[in-house]
C-alpha cells in the first residue's frame, strides 16, 4: 500500500481536521512551531501498531471524557496483492482504500478501521473483546442461540446472520492488527538528535530487506 493523503485532529496543537497531501517525496517547510514535527509525530502514531496517543498531547481545547474519540486517517492507493486481501471486507473495493485509526484516552486503546460498504449494524464489527457477554447480547438482539457456544461459535453464527443482509451501507470496519500488519507500509522516524548523520541513516534503511 502506499500512502496518498493523511488527516489528523486534536492533536497538539491541531484542532480541527486537517488534510495532507504525501508524495513519493513529500517535503514539509514552515516556521518553528508550525506542526512539522507533530505530523511526523502524527504519522508515527498512525503507523505504529501499538502506540497510543498520550493525554499531554491532547490539544488543549478538549477535555478527556469517554466519549473522546480522537481519529488519524490515511487514503491508501492499492497493487493487486492488497485489493485481494481487502476485497474480503468489501468486493467493491478496487484501487483505493481508507483506514482510520481511532485512539480512546479513557480506555488507553485503539482500534483500526477501514472505510467498506456493510450492513450498518452491530454485525459488522464482531471483534466485541474476550469476554462472552457481548456476544450473548447481540446473539439475543438477533434471536440466535448461544447456550453452549463458545466465543468463536458465536462469531460464527453472527456472521452467517449477517452476510444474510443486505451490504448497501457505507461504513467502518474493524480490522484487526494482525490482518493489517504485514499491508501497512513501514515508517520509520528519527531526528538529528537520535541520527547524527542522517546520510548514513537513509543509507542503512534503504538497504534493509
Amino acid at each position: 500500500m502506499q500512502l496518498v493523503e493523511f488527516s489528523y485532529e486534536k492533536f497538539r496543537s491541531i484542532k480541527d481536521k486537517i488534510s495532507i497531501p504525501i508524495h513519493k517525496i513529500s517535503v514539509f517547510i514552515g516556521e518553528n512551531g508550525g506542526g512539522k514535527t507533530t505530523t511526523l509525530d502524527a504519522l508515527d502514531l498512525f503507523f505504529d501498531l501499538e502506540k497510543i496517543i498520550e493525554e499531554k498531547d491532547l490539544n488543549n481545547n478538549f477535555k478527556i471524557s469517554k466519549d473522546l474519540e480522537i481519529f488519524f486517517i490515511g487514503q491508501f492507493t492499492l497493487n493487486e496483492k492488497d485489493q485481494e486481501f481487502f476485497q474480503k471486507f468489501d468486493p467493491d473495493i478496487k484501487n483505493q482504500i481508507i483506514l482510520s485509526k481511532k485512539f480512546n484516552l479513557i480506555e488507553k486503546m485503539t482500534k483500526y478501521f477501514i472505510n467498506c460498504k456493510g450492513t450498518g449494524t452491530k454485525l459488522d464489527n464482531l471483534e466485541l473483546g474476550g469476554r462472552k457477554k457481548p456476544y450473548e447480547d447481540l446473539c439475543d438482539e438477533y434471536k440466535i442461540s448461544h447456550k453452549g457456544k463458545n466465543i468463536e461459535k458465536m462469531k460464527e453464527s453472527l456472521r452467517k446472520k449477517c452476510n444474510e443482509l443486505p451490504k448497501d451501507k457505507y461504513i467502518q470496519k474493524i480490522i484487526t492488527k494482525s490482518d493489517l500488519e504485514p499491508f501497512l507500509p513501514k515508517y520509520i522516524l528519527f531526528s538529528s538528535e537520535t541520527a547524527f548523520d542522517p546520510k548514513v541513516k537513509i543509507i542503512e534503511i534503504l538497504r534493509e530487506p
